[in-house]
């Protein structure tokens, strides 16, 4: 496993991450290649992409926002970003995440050992957990004992996945990083809600199919199935994998960047 603790020195590496595991209907690598230049741009760090994981023996599957249909989902493996990071200081995020500020440089002004995600603003799904996650779509970390255990925990959660949603009451046998990382964070923390791992603010969702994003210097217009929703600039979650396979994610990339 790497070793990269770096704090005695003044100088820490940091460096985003991010999975992409290819289906026979997405192409997330070459999402990724794009989005993370978005990130790569507005956060001034280095990225890297992990690629390749597949499982010979993993059916996950997930509901796809533009189709309704059920697709296979290769969302295994993300406790390995504590090993496969070369980082001392790690920002982990989702492929579909389009980041458009530099607001996510501020948590690494004062690094904690693991910051995840509570809170995810999604424009058009009100429905409540019985079981609250957090949001695996963005989390940082920094090379720590408390890291490692984090995510070694996560990884058992995933490689005993039917018998640790029988323990927190979930009905459905589909894996999620997210509710294996808040699993991870209760029991780390004697369950109890911690606080100190609390990201300082949320995600912005889109989970709807998207027609296209237009973007300004403080402005975003998102024309989706519903309607239109015109927001500030703000970093955005976007579901629709028809959007993020085709030109448009180009166009917005392009605008974005200039």
């Amino acid at each position: 496993m790497l070793n990269m603790n770096n704090y005695n020195n003044k100088e820490k590496s940091r460096g985003i991450l991010a999975f992409a595991n290819n289906t026979a209907t997405v192409d997330y690598e070459t999402i990724a290649s794009k989005t993370l230049r978005l990130a790569e741009h507005h956060l001034g760090m280095p990225s890297l992409i992990i690629t390749n994981q597949n499982k010979k023996d993993w059916h996950n599957t997930r509901r796809d926002i533009d189709t309704a249909e059920t697709l296979p989902w290769n969302n295994h493996s993300r406790w390995q970003c504590y090993e496969l990071s070369p980082w001392d200081e790690t920002l982990v995020i989702d492929i579909d995440l389009l980041i458009v500020t530099d607001r996510y440089k501020r948590l690494f002004e004062n690094m904690p050992d693991v910051l995840l995600c509570h809170n995810n603003r999604r424009l058009f799904d009100d429905s409540e957990d019985n079981f609250k996650p957090v949001w695996a779509t963005v989390f940082s970390f920094r090379k720590s004992a408390m890291a490692q255990d984090f995510f070694e925990l996560v990884g058992r959660i995933e490689r005993n996945w039917h018998y640790y949603r029988r323990v927190f009451g979930l009905i459905s046998t589909e894996y999620r990083n997210d509710y294996a990382f808040a699993m991870a964070e209760l029991i780390l923390n004697g369950h109890t809600q911690a606080q100190h791992t609390r990201m300082p603010w949320g995600l912005l969702t889109v989970d709807a199919a998207v027609d296209n994003i237009d973007i300004g210097s403080d402005w975003m217009v998102v024309r989706h199935t519903h309607g239109a929703d015109i927001l500030p600039r703000i970093d955005l979650h976007v579901m629709s994998k028809a959007w993020l396979q085709s030109n448009k994610l180009d166009e917005f990339v392009e605008k974005a960047l200039s």
